[in-house]
């Protein structure tokens, strides 16, 4: 039985079509039609089971033969020419850089000036415009897994490579339940796989061959775009990094940096996530990083946990540059950045049914988009067309289209063999799954009264500033006492407390959504009780009458303001900023499986910052 409703329509006839039906070059070449978004191409989606799973990619390395395809996919993908469609290059850039036309979706390229972008961050429709971005590279990625499957001679015992590259879909890297991914993706420029030179041994097992690992990063091919020249350090670099040494052409990743920063967060995101999932009951406040309507939201949204994501993973700002991964404008490059967003997706889809009745709500976009028109009455809704992602050669994919993830061929484990599609059912049997793979932190008092853990009042500090105010993407940190002066040991203070990165476009004039945000606030969340714990641990359940007066009076709580572009620290009280730290509380049940309705019990505690530099505004 199918784990969730079948939204479907004849219109959807058109999308269906098998990629080599509709192009009989292996490059899937396009002349003067558009290439249509379908997912994976061998899956029908009028059929009543669910469509193969995307693992998470611990699972699909664990699949060698599986895992094989994908890497020898993934290699052959990265190796088309720069200016081929559907090259690794052209679809990484439609999330950023280079600036150009995609599949015949824009206006005019030939006019100076003329670029406005595809950018959807910090709107109403992140969660739903990526998800046909998503399916798109998954889409090409399977139909040259399923290629490379034609060259085996030796088949596997009781399957085919072609049956296992039709089940193959992209991975998602879980970062809320497995923070720091295999060493198979950040660790290794080689790996061993079975290529078709492999035989298949008596006993089962296969030969392998060590080949260039395509997730290590990818090769650009010289000379790199003008528009790179434009970033600094990026015109030096030949491969996308995570953790770069150094600004210079001869830096290289840094694992351990990467894999110490990841673990930092672990805790953040996993607790983020979490309470996005189970405690955020509006379109608004889960969809995007834009500050919520109301003073009493507490959670952090999908789009702010994504935009730290981000930049862990592509560098730290404390100790050095920003790789790839980092810049909104060359994120799309680096092969992590799929596996990411599939997750987000992945994330997107558990939050989409625990919430069935509630979808993507109208908002603004005055200044359009290199495919929307500029209005001041634009509105940007479920019909929105979701550019530059074909569903036929007439229409654009809209959120409407994309609200049932098994339309583009794809399902994730928490559907599978659920054995209901009724919505209340699936809702709460989702909310288990979620509460079992992101528990959240507990706090054991000095005391607990037998095996029963008791509640308390949960501190954090909401982080409010102007998304553009800085010049690009920075970092608010967090700290619960002394802050170091070298800031290089920031990560490693006991007074770390957590941080919140932004993830800002450096350059809006290439975008037009960005020059719309140009006074927008974004916001996120900080939770410090472990901070407070490990300082005073008598105040325990950390009750306001208790902890409000003395974090008032201690000022413990400190921040510190880092720009990406050049690593330096901004002033808390910067004009342009607008910096606003802000103490909240809410009730933490630690002994029910699931916490209160949400903004129950919410306070917000102004006077804890009040006029401090970049703290609350009024009392």
């Amino acid at each position: 039985m199918h784990s969730m409703p079948v939204l479907l329509d004849h219109a959807h006839d058109t999308i269906s079509l098998n990629l080599q039906q509709e192009h009989s070059s292996s490059h899937l070449a396009m002349s003067d039609s558009h290439l249509l978004i379908t997912g994976p191409a061998v899956f029908d989606p009028f059929r009543q089971d669910d469509p193969p799973s995307r693992l998470a990619i611990e699972d699909l390395i664990e699949d060698q033969l599986q895992f094989s395809l994908f890497i020898q996919a993934l290699a052959k993908m990265m190796a088309e020419p720069q200016d081929q469609l559907i090259a690794h290059y052209q679809v990484g850039g439609i999330h950023g850089l280079p600036p150009v036309k995609w599949n015949g979706s824009g206006g005019d390229d030939s006019v100076s000036d003329n670029w406005k972008g595809y950018c959807t961050h910090s709107t109403n429709i992140f969660p739903t415009w990526h998800r046909p971005y998503v399916a798109l590279y998954e889409q090409v990625l399977q139909q040259y897994a399923i290629e490379k499957a034609n060259e085996y001679q030796q088949q596997p015992a009781g399957k085919t490579w072609v049956a296992i590259a039709e089940a193959l879909r992209l991975p998602y890297w879980d970062w809320a339940a497995k923070a720091i991914p295999p060493d198979e993706v950040i660790n290794q420029d080689h790996i061993d796989i079975v290529t078709p030179d492999d035989k298949l041994n008596p006993d089962g097992s296969w030969t392998t061959t060590s080949v260039v690992n395509p997730l290590w990063g990818y090769h650009f091919t010289p000379p790199l775009d003008k528009s790179f020249s434009d970033y600094d350090y990026f015109a030096n670099w030949l491969k996308t990094l995570r953790h770069p040494t150094s600004a210079d052409a001869s830096a290289t990743d840094n694992p351990d940096s990467l894999k110490r920063t990841l673990k930092l967060f672990a805790t953040q995101f996993r607790n983020q996530t979490h309470d996005m999932l189970l405690l955020i009951d509006n379109w608004y406040d889960f969809s995007n990083d834009q500050a919520s309507k109301h003073d009493h939201n507490a959670y952090t949204s999908l789009e702010g946990i994504h935009d730290s994501v981000h930049n862990c993973t592509g560098g730290d700002p404390t100790t050095n540059v920003s790789g790839h991964m980092a810049w909104l404008e060359f994120a799309g490059h680096d092969p992590i950045f799929f596996m990411h967003h599939c997750n987000v997706d992945r994330l997107f889809a558990l939050w989409q049914a625990i919430n069935p009745t509630i979808y993507v709500t109208p908002g603004d976009l005055p200044h359009g988009s290199w495919t929307y028109p500029a209005s001041n009455q634009n509105v940007v809704d479920e019909t929105t067309a979701l550019t530059p992602f074909w569903q036929t050669q007439e229409i654009y994919w809209d959120s409407v289209a994309s609200r049932d993830f098994r339309r583009l061929g794809y399902t994730y484990p928490e559907f599978q063999n659920v054995g209901t599609t009724d919505p209340d059912a699936l809702s709460q049997i989702i909310k288990d799954k979620v509460a079992q793979l992101y528990p959240r932190e507990r706090i054991v008092p000095p005391r607990a009264p037998g095996h029963q853990l008791p509640n308390y009042r949960e501190w954090l500090a909401r982080v409010r500033a102007k998304k553009h105010g800085v010049g690009g993407g920075f970092s608010v940190y967090l700290f619960f006492g002394h802050v170091p002066d070298n800031r290089n040991e920031w990560l490693e203070s006991p007074s770390f407390a957590g941080a919140q990165h932004f993830f800002v476009t450096r350059d809006v004039s290439n975008c037009s959504n960005c020059q719309s945000q140009a006074d927008i606030d974004v916001e996120a969340f900080i939770y410090f009780t472990e901070a407070i714990n490990r300082v005073k641990p008598e105040l325990f359940p950390f009750e306001v009458d208790e902890v409000e007066p003395w974090l008032t009076e201690e000022k413990l709580l400190h921040w510190r303001v880092i720009r990406h572009s050049d690593s330096t620290i901004v002033n808390s009280d910067d004009p342009k900023l607008e910096l606003q730290v802000v103490v909240l509380s809410r009730p933490h049940d630690q002994v029910a499986r699931h916490h209160p309705a949400p903004n129950r019990g919410i306070e917000v505690h102004h006077g804890i910052t009040v006029g401090r530099p970049g703290g609350a505004r009024s009392g």
